[in-house]
Protein backbone atom coordinates (compact mmCIF):
# COMPACT_ATOMS: atom_id res chain seq x y z
CA UNK A 1 0.00 0.00 0.00
CA UNK A 2 0.61 3.10 -0.55
CA UNK A 3 3.09 4.74 2.66
CA UNK A 4 1.45 5.73 5.31
CA UNK A 5 -1.45 3.08 4.85
CA UNK A 6 -2.32 0.97 7.29
CA UNK A 7 -4.27 -2.78 6.71
CA UNK A 8 -4.69 -4.80 9.42
CA UNK A 9 -5.20 -8.35 8.70
CA UNK A 10 -6.74 -9.89 11.28
CA UNK A 11 -5.30 -13.31 12.59
CA UNK A 12 -2.98 -13.55 10.41
CA UNK A 13 -0.54 -14.92 12.78
CA UNK A 14 1.18 -18.40 10.89
CA UNK A 15 3.27 -17.83 7.92
CA UNK A 16 2.75 -21.33 5.86
CA UNK A 17 6.34 -22.19 4.32
CA UNK A 18 6.17 -26.04 4.20
CA UNK A 19 4.10 -28.17 1.92
CA UNK A 20 2.19 -29.74 2.70
CA UNK A 21 0.83 -27.61 6.12
CA UNK A 22 3.31 -27.36 8.73
CA UNK A 23 0.11 -26.42 10.79
CA UNK A 24 -3.19 -26.42 12.34
CA UNK A 25 -5.14 -23.70 10.65
CA UNK A 26 -8.59 -23.16 11.51
CA UNK A 27 -11.54 -21.75 9.80
CA UNK A 28 -10.44 -18.31 9.28
CA UNK A 29 -7.23 -18.39 9.54
CA UNK A 30 -4.19 -17.30 7.12
CA UNK A 31 -1.36 -17.98 6.10
CA UNK A 32 0.86 -17.45 3.13
CA UNK A 33 1.33 -20.09 0.14
CA UNK A 34 3.42 -19.75 -2.99
CA UNK A 35 3.94 -16.27 -2.21
CA UNK A 36 0.20 -15.68 -2.13
CA UNK A 37 -2.33 -15.12 1.25
CA UNK A 38 -5.14 -17.35 1.91
CA UNK A 39 -7.59 -17.79 4.21
CA UNK A 40 -8.70 -21.55 5.42
CA UNK A 41 -12.20 -22.40 4.69
CA UNK A 42 -11.95 -25.48 6.11
CA UNK A 43 -10.13 -26.99 8.84
CA UNK A 44 -6.29 -27.92 7.17
CA UNK A 45 -4.90 -30.25 9.75
CA UNK A 46 -0.88 -30.52 10.65
CA UNK A 47 0.42 -32.27 7.20
CA UNK A 48 -2.78 -31.57 5.19
CA UNK A 49 -2.50 -30.39 1.79
CA UNK A 50 -3.87 -26.46 1.50
CA UNK A 51 -6.20 -26.83 -1.94
CA UNK A 52 -7.39 -23.39 -3.09
CA UNK A 53 -10.88 -23.90 -3.65
CA UNK A 54 -11.43 -26.85 -1.19
CA UNK A 55 -9.52 -26.46 2.05
CA UNK A 56 -8.96 -22.14 1.71
CA UNK A 57 -9.32 -19.22 -0.85
CA UNK A 58 -7.12 -16.39 -2.02
CA UNK A 59 -7.82 -13.72 0.79
CA UNK A 60 -9.50 -10.57 -1.06
CA UNK A 61 -8.20 -7.79 0.82
CA UNK A 62 -10.44 -5.03 0.20
CA UNK A 63 -13.03 -7.07 1.87
CA UNK A 64 -11.04 -7.54 5.03
CA UNK A 65 -10.28 -3.63 4.86
CA UNK A 66 -13.97 -3.11 5.30
CA UNK A 67 -14.70 -5.46 8.13
CA UNK A 68 -11.46 -3.80 9.77
CA UNK A 69 -13.46 -0.11 8.99
CA UNK A 70 -16.93 -1.30 10.19
CA UNK A 71 -15.75 -2.59 13.79
CA UNK A 72 -13.61 0.61 13.91
CA UNK A 73 -17.54 2.26 13.52
CA UNK A 74 -18.54 0.09 15.99
CA UNK A 75 -16.16 1.03 18.71
CA UNK A 76 -15.75 4.54 17.66
CA UNK A 77 -19.84 5.42 17.40
CA UNK A 78 -19.06 7.41 13.73
CA UNK A 79 -18.59 6.39 9.72
CA UNK A 80 -14.99 6.38 9.39
CA UNK A 81 -15.25 4.92 5.58
CA UNK A 82 -13.02 7.22 4.25
CA UNK A 83 -10.30 7.08 6.96
CA UNK A 84 -8.26 4.01 5.05
CA UNK A 85 -9.67 4.50 1.57
CA UNK A 86 -12.88 5.54 0.13
CA UNK A 87 -15.45 3.04 -1.08
CA UNK A 88 -16.51 3.33 -4.20
CA UNK A 89 -20.07 2.06 -4.87
CA UNK A 90 -20.79 3.16 -8.46
CA UNK A 91 -19.00 3.02 -11.46
CA UNK A 92 -18.07 6.39 -11.53
CA UNK A 93 -15.77 7.79 -9.37
CA UNK A 94 -16.74 10.08 -6.48
CA UNK A 95 -13.94 12.17 -6.20
CA UNK A 96 -10.86 12.54 -8.45
CA UNK A 97 -8.02 9.86 -7.66
CA UNK A 98 -3.77 10.92 -8.72
CA UNK A 99 -2.63 8.00 -10.04
CA UNK A 100 -1.02 6.14 -7.25
CA UNK A 101 -4.25 6.73 -4.84
CA UNK A 102 -5.88 3.68 -2.94
CA UNK A 103 -10.16 3.21 -3.25
CA UNK A 104 -11.95 0.16 -2.24
CA UNK A 105 -14.43 -1.20 -4.70
CA UNK A 106 -18.07 -2.63 -3.88
CA UNK A 107 -19.23 -5.80 -5.46
CA UNK A 108 -21.95 -8.58 -5.28
CA UNK A 109 -20.93 -12.29 -4.73
CA UNK A 110 -23.10 -15.36 -4.20
CA UNK A 111 -22.86 -16.95 -0.92
CA UNK A 112 -21.91 -20.03 -0.16
CA UNK A 113 -25.41 -21.60 -0.61
CA UNK A 114 -25.57 -19.84 -3.95
CA UNK A 115 -28.65 -18.40 -3.40
CA UNK A 116 -27.39 -15.68 -0.69
CA UNK A 117 -25.93 -12.60 -2.25
CA UNK A 118 -23.31 -10.87 0.28
CA UNK A 119 -21.35 -7.93 -0.36
CA UNK A 120 -17.66 -7.89 -1.84
CA UNK A 121 -14.73 -5.29 -1.72
CA UNK A 122 -11.89 -4.95 -3.74
CA UNK A 123 -8.46 -2.78 -3.19
CA UNK A 124 -7.88 -0.71 -6.13
CA UNK A 125 -5.15 1.17 -7.12
CA UNK A 126 -5.56 4.38 -9.78
CA UNK A 127 -2.72 3.91 -12.74
CA UNK A 128 -3.33 7.55 -13.93
CA UNK A 129 -5.16 10.49 -12.37
CA UNK A 130 -8.86 10.03 -12.74
CA UNK A 131 -11.35 12.78 -12.90
CA UNK A 132 -14.48 12.88 -10.47
CA UNK A 133 -17.46 11.50 -11.89
CA UNK A 134 -15.18 9.79 -14.73
CA UNK A 135 -16.05 5.78 -15.07
CA UNK A 136 -13.84 3.78 -12.47
CA UNK A 137 -12.52 0.90 -15.59
CA UNK A 138 -10.17 -1.88 -13.98
CA UNK A 139 -7.18 -1.92 -17.00
CA UNK A 140 -7.72 1.36 -18.14
CA UNK A 141 -7.85 4.00 -15.20
CA UNK A 142 -6.97 1.28 -12.43
CA UNK A 143 -5.73 -1.75 -11.04
CA UNK A 144 -6.81 -4.67 -8.54
CA UNK A 145 -4.55 -4.76 -5.49
CA UNK A 146 -3.71 -7.81 -3.71
CA UNK A 147 -1.54 -7.78 -0.48
CA UNK A 148 0.39 -11.13 -2.11
CA UNK A 149 1.58 -8.55 -5.17
CA UNK A 150 2.31 -5.30 -2.60
CA UNK A 151 4.44 -7.82 -0.48
CA UNK A 152 6.53 -8.86 -3.89
CA UNK A 153 7.03 -5.28 -5.11
CA UNK A 154 8.13 -4.54 -1.60
CA UNK A 155 10.65 -7.22 -1.86
CA UNK A 156 11.67 -6.46 -5.29
CA UNK A 157 12.05 -2.98 -4.05
CA UNK A 158 14.36 -3.77 -0.58
CA UNK A 159 16.36 -6.55 -3.45
CA UNK A 160 17.19 -3.58 -5.33
CA UNK A 161 17.71 -1.42 -2.39
CA UNK A 162 15.64 1.29 -3.92
CA UNK A 163 14.70 4.07 -0.98
CA UNK A 164 10.44 3.91 -1.47
CA UNK A 165 9.56 7.50 -1.70
CA UNK A 166 5.83 8.17 -2.03
CA UNK A 167 3.04 9.57 -0.30
CA UNK A 168 3.50 10.50 3.10
CA UNK A 169 6.81 10.86 2.97
CA UNK A 170 8.35 13.72 4.88
CA UNK A 171 10.46 15.11 2.25
CA UNK A 172 12.32 17.82 4.51
CA UNK A 173 14.93 17.37 7.04
CA UNK A 174 14.21 17.70 10.63
CA UNK A 175 10.89 18.96 10.59
CA UNK A 176 9.67 17.26 13.75
CA UNK A 177 9.90 20.40 16.59
CA UNK A 178 8.51 18.96 19.63
CA UNK A 179 11.58 18.29 22.16
CA UNK A 180 13.34 21.53 22.92
CA UNK A 181 16.26 20.62 20.54
CA UNK A 182 19.41 19.65 22.23
CA UNK A 183 20.64 16.61 24.72
CA UNK A 184 18.91 13.85 21.90
CA UNK A 185 15.55 16.18 22.01
CA UNK A 186 14.36 17.21 18.78
CA UNK A 187 14.57 19.12 16.44
CA UNK A 188 18.13 18.49 15.52
CA UNK A 189 19.88 21.87 17.01
CA UNK A 190 23.73 21.25 16.46
CA UNK A 191 24.55 24.84 17.55
CA UNK A 192 23.01 24.64 20.53
CA UNK A 193 21.07 27.61 20.93
CA UNK A 194 17.34 28.15 21.41
CA UNK A 195 16.55 31.85 20.36
CA UNK A 196 17.36 33.07 16.93
CA UNK A 197 16.68 36.41 15.98
CA UNK A 198 19.80 36.92 13.28
CA UNK A 199 17.97 37.59 9.68
CA UNK A 200 19.92 35.37 7.16
CA UNK A 201 21.92 33.05 9.51
CA UNK A 202 21.07 29.51 9.27
CA UNK A 203 19.00 27.89 13.10
CA UNK A 204 18.28 25.13 14.25
CA UNK A 205 19.84 22.20 11.50
CA UNK A 206 18.75 22.56 7.74
CA UNK A 207 16.88 25.82 9.03
CA UNK A 208 17.59 29.13 7.94
CA UNK A 209 16.18 32.59 9.59
CA UNK A 210 14.86 35.15 6.45
CA UNK A 211 13.05 37.45 8.90
CA UNK A 212 11.71 37.79 12.87
CA UNK A 213 12.69 35.68 15.15
CA UNK A 214 12.66 31.33 16.22
CA UNK A 215 12.62 30.59 19.72
CA UNK A 216 12.77 26.81 20.38
CA UNK A 217 10.44 25.57 23.27
CA UNK A 218 9.39 22.04 24.25
CA UNK A 219 6.39 22.03 22.59
CA UNK A 220 7.92 23.33 18.87
CA UNK A 221 9.33 26.26 17.75
CA UNK A 222 7.64 29.78 18.59
CA UNK A 223 7.94 31.06 15.05
CA UNK A 224 7.58 35.35 14.62
CA UNK A 225 8.29 35.34 11.41
CA UNK A 226 9.91 33.10 8.59
CA UNK A 227 12.22 30.65 8.40
CA UNK A 228 13.22 28.66 5.07
CA UNK A 229 14.75 24.86 4.12
CA UNK A 230 16.52 24.40 0.85
CA UNK A 231 16.15 20.79 -0.43
CA UNK A 232 19.40 19.28 -2.30
CA UNK A 233 17.38 18.31 -5.34
CA UNK A 234 14.16 19.17 -6.89
CA UNK A 235 11.42 16.80 -6.76
CA UNK A 236 9.71 16.84 -9.94
CA UNK A 237 6.18 15.93 -8.91
CA UNK A 238 3.26 17.30 -7.45
CA UNK A 239 3.53 18.16 -4.09
CA UNK A 240 1.52 19.52 -0.99
CA UNK A 241 2.84 21.06 2.15
CA UNK A 242 1.45 21.45 5.54
CA UNK A 243 2.65 22.60 9.03
CA UNK A 244 0.34 21.73 12.55
CA UNK A 245 0.60 24.50 15.39
CA UNK A 246 0.07 23.66 18.82
CA UNK A 247 -3.01 25.21 19.43
CA UNK A 248 -4.51 22.42 16.95
CA UNK A 249 -4.65 24.65 13.48
CA UNK A 250 -2.90 24.35 9.90
CA UNK A 251 -0.82 26.62 8.04
CA UNK A 252 -0.09 26.45 4.56
CA UNK A 253 3.80 26.67 3.82
CA UNK A 254 4.93 27.29 -0.05
CA UNK A 255 7.23 25.36 -1.33
CA UNK A 256 9.25 26.10 -4.96
CA UNK A 257 10.59 23.43 -6.63
CA UNK A 258 12.40 25.23 -9.38
CA UNK A 259 14.62 27.01 -6.29
CA UNK A 260 13.96 24.08 -4.37
CA UNK A 261 12.79 25.82 -0.77
CA UNK A 262 10.18 25.42 1.30
CA UNK A 263 8.94 27.99 3.17
CA UNK A 264 7.26 28.94 6.66
CA UNK A 265 5.72 31.99 8.16
CA UNK A 266 3.78 32.31 11.28
CA UNK A 267 3.00 34.99 13.43
CA UNK A 268 3.59 34.27 16.98
CA UNK A 269 2.69 30.78 16.53
CA UNK A 270 4.36 27.78 18.15
CA UNK A 271 5.11 25.17 15.27
CA UNK A 272 5.00 20.98 16.00
CA UNK A 273 5.68 19.84 12.80
CA UNK A 274 5.86 20.81 9.40
CA UNK A 275 5.84 18.50 6.27
CA UNK A 276 6.21 18.24 2.53
CA UNK A 277 4.36 15.21 0.70
CA UNK A 278 3.80 13.91 -2.75
CA UNK A 279 0.46 14.18 -3.66
CA UNK A 280 -2.78 16.93 -3.43
CA UNK A 281 -3.78 16.32 0.15
CA UNK A 282 -1.86 16.54 3.27
CA UNK A 283 -1.25 13.41 5.67
CA UNK A 284 0.64 15.47 8.13
CA UNK A 285 -2.30 15.67 10.84
CA UNK A 286 -6.32 15.04 11.23
CA UNK A 287 -9.06 16.76 12.44
CA UNK A 288 -10.39 15.53 15.67
CA UNK A 289 -13.34 17.51 17.89
CA UNK A 290 -12.47 20.17 15.59
CA UNK A 291 -9.17 20.61 15.89
CA UNK A 292 -6.28 19.07 14.47
CA UNK A 293 -4.08 15.87 15.64
CA UNK A 294 -0.75 14.85 14.74
CA UNK A 295 -0.54 11.98 12.83
CA UNK A 296 3.19 11.33 12.40
CA UNK A 297 5.43 10.18 14.79
CA UNK A 298 9.02 11.32 15.56
CA UNK A 299 11.22 10.38 12.76
CA UNK A 300 14.45 8.10 13.65
CA UNK A 301 17.28 11.01 15.50
CA UNK A 302 20.07 9.35 14.60
CA UNK A 303 19.07 9.03 10.98
CA UNK A 304 17.76 12.88 11.12
CA UNK A 305 20.94 13.61 12.74
CA UNK A 306 23.00 11.95 9.89
CA UNK A 307 20.77 13.75 7.37
CA UNK A 308 21.42 16.93 8.97
CA UNK A 309 25.35 16.41 9.40
CA UNK A 310 25.32 16.31 5.64
CA UNK A 311 25.44 19.72 5.57
CA UNK A 312 26.43 20.88 8.97
CA UNK A 313 28.67 19.26 11.26
CA UNK A 314 29.79 20.42 14.44
CA UNK A 315 31.85 18.93 17.21
CA UNK A 316 33.17 19.92 20.93
CA UNK A 317 36.27 18.58 22.50
CA UNK A 318 37.58 18.83 25.70
CA UNK A 319 40.76 20.28 26.73
CA UNK A 320 43.86 18.02 25.90
CA UNK A 321 41.69 15.60 23.63
CA UNK A 322 43.17 14.40 20.22
CA UNK A 323 41.96 16.16 17.30
CA UNK A 324 43.59 14.60 14.33
CA UNK A 325 47.30 13.66 12.97
CA UNK A 326 48.68 15.96 10.65
CA UNK A 327 51.65 16.42 7.82
CA UNK A 328 53.17 19.89 7.83
CA UNK A 329 55.76 21.08 4.92
CA UNK A 330 57.08 24.10 3.53
CA UNK A 331 54.10 26.98 3.97
CA UNK A 332 51.49 23.92 4.83
CA UNK A 333 50.05 21.58 7.76
CA UNK A 334 47.35 19.82 6.57
CA UNK A 335 44.94 18.48 9.76
CA UNK A 336 43.32 14.94 8.98
CA UNK A 337 39.95 13.69 11.05
CA UNK A 338 37.00 11.84 10.56
CA UNK A 339 33.59 13.68 10.27
CA UNK A 340 30.95 10.60 10.24
CA UNK A 341 28.77 11.24 7.37
CA UNK A 342 29.90 12.36 3.87
CA UNK A 343 28.37 15.76 3.37
CA UNK A 344 26.98 17.71 0.77
CA UNK A 345 29.76 19.49 -0.78
CA UNK A 346 33.19 18.86 -0.62
CA UNK A 347 34.67 22.61 0.13
CA UNK A 348 32.86 23.19 3.25
CA UNK A 349 33.47 26.46 5.28
CA UNK A 350 35.29 26.46 8.89
CA UNK A 351 35.25 28.31 11.80
CA UNK A 352 37.17 26.94 14.47
CA UNK A 353 36.32 28.49 18.46
CA UNK A 354 39.27 28.05 20.68
CA UNK A 355 42.90 27.30 20.65
CA UNK A 356 44.85 24.37 18.96
CA UNK A 357 47.91 22.34 20.31
CA UNK A 358 50.36 21.03 18.05
CA UNK A 359 52.78 18.15 19.06
CA UNK A 360 55.15 16.59 16.80
CA UNK A 361 57.24 18.49 14.36
CA UNK A 362 55.85 21.56 14.03
CA UNK A 363 55.01 21.55 17.93
CA UNK A 364 54.69 25.17 19.22
CA UNK A 365 53.35 26.72 15.68
CA UNK A 366 50.50 29.01 16.17
CA UNK A 367 47.16 27.97 14.30
CA UNK A 368 44.35 30.27 12.88
CA UNK A 369 40.87 29.80 13.24
CA UNK A 370 40.16 29.88 9.41
CA UNK A 371 41.67 27.46 7.76
CA UNK A 372 41.27 25.88 4.12
CA UNK A 373 38.41 22.96 4.18
CA UNK A 374 38.26 19.72 1.99
CA UNK A 375 36.58 16.63 2.20
CA UNK A 376 36.88 12.98 0.59
CA UNK A 377 33.75 10.88 2.30
CA UNK A 378 34.21 10.86 5.70
CA UNK A 379 37.79 12.38 6.09
CA UNK A 380 38.26 16.20 6.24
CA UNK A 381 41.15 17.93 5.81
CA UNK A 382 42.01 21.08 6.82
CA UNK A 383 45.14 23.63 5.30
CA UNK A 384 46.76 25.75 7.71
CA UNK A 385 48.97 28.05 5.88
CA UNK A 386 52.17 28.23 8.13
CA UNK A 387 55.08 30.44 6.21
CA UNK A 388 58.58 28.16 6.68
CA UNK A 389 56.85 25.11 8.66
CA UNK A 390 59.03 22.12 9.65
CA UNK A 391 58.71 19.29 7.37
CA UNK A 392 57.10 16.26 9.65
CA UNK A 393 54.12 15.19 11.17
CA UNK A 394 52.11 14.62 14.54
CA UNK A 395 49.19 15.55 16.19
CA UNK A 396 46.43 18.22 17.15
CA UNK A 397 44.70 18.80 19.80
CA UNK A 398 42.19 20.60 22.01
CA UNK A 399 44.97 23.37 23.21
CA UNK A 400 41.30 25.04 25.24
CA UNK A 401 38.28 23.65 26.57
CA UNK A 402 35.23 23.28 24.85
CA UNK A 403 36.83 23.48 21.53
CA UNK A 404 34.24 23.67 18.93
CA UNK A 405 34.69 22.96 14.94
CA UNK A 406 32.35 23.67 12.61
CA UNK A 407 31.90 22.79 8.79
CA UNK A 408 28.91 24.08 6.78
CA UNK A 409 27.95 22.70 3.33
CA UNK A 410 24.44 24.59 3.44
Amino acid sequence: MAAGDKIKVVNADFIAKEYPSGHTYQVGRYFFYNAKLYRATDTISFGARPIPGQNCEEAALGSELYSEIKLSELALGFSCENMIARIEREDAASRAYDAGEYFLREGIVAGSDATFLKKSYSVYRATRNIAQGERITPGSNCEAVTLSNQLNALDAAVAMRSPLVGKGINLLDNAYFIGGGGNGQFPINQRETSSYSTEGEFIFDRWKLVSGSAVLVSGGVTLNGTIQQTREQSIGQTVVASALCSDGTMLTPTYNDSTKVFTLTASGKTIVAAKLEIGTQQTLAHMENGVWVLNDAPPDYQQELAKCQRHYFRRKYPQYATIGNYYSEGSWLNLSFGVGTPMSSNDPTVKITGTLGVIGAASGVSLGSTPQASLAGCAANLGFSVPNVPTGAGYIYAGTDNLTIELTAQ
